[in-house]
């Protein structure tokens, strides 16, 4: 019993001695702990969220991509002053959704879609456009025009970037995005 007094004693005397820095590794210990629970729950959220279906379907997606080396929207910095973002894939299909700074002038737009319309034609005349098809830029609101572009069984995509190419050479475009709302289906 005697033991048990002693012991009873020395953890008394240890507590009083040792006190406040006892109070500040428990403190420093229930931090860390809280830390590394956060941590992980929101390492458990990131991983759920990496292997939803809609994430699965947009990883393979990319994946799929980068497995063909015909449909690389790089190097647009090289051919366009704004930037370009690719929101979906809709099989041969492309909307191009064209945002310009302020309401184009009807000059500008004629001048586009010449230009756009050239492109086009070289395209279809280098025998590659078979049942290719480009429709005009058309208004959606103010600032915001859409050009739809089906490239049938064309069998390579150049006339995609060939398109940002064109609305390279006019000024007072913000961005371009293609299949914008789109999915990776």
């Amino acid at each position: 019993m005697k033991k048990q007094g002693r012991l009873g004693e020395w953890i008394v005397w240890y507590w009083e001695k040792y006190k406040p820095a006892l109070i500040c590794i428990t403190i420093v210990l229930g931090l860390a702990v809280l830390v590394l629970l956060g941590y992980g729950r929101d390492r458990l959220s990131e991983y759920r969220s990496n292997n939803s279906p809609q994430a699965k379907k947009e990883q393979a997606m990319r994946v799929e991509m980068a497995k063909k080396p015909d449909f690389a929207l790089e190097g647009t910095e090289e051919i366009c002053y704004f930037p370009v973002t690719v929101e979906g894939i809709d099989g041969e299909n492309f909307t191009y959704t064209v945002y310009f700074s302020e309401v184009p002038e009807e000059e500008s737009l004629n001048s586009m879609n010449s230009g756009l319309a050239q492109a086009f034609s070289k395209y279809n005349s280098s025998g590659r456009g078979a049942a290719a098809y480009m429709g005009p830029l058309e208004m959606e609101s103010g600032t915001v025009y859409t050009l739809y572009l089906d490239l049938g069984s064309a069998p390579d995509d150049q006339l995609v970037t060939e398109v940002l190419r064109v609305l390279g050479g006019y000024e007072g475009i913000d961005r371009v995005i293609i299949n914008e709302g789109g999915g990776f289906e």
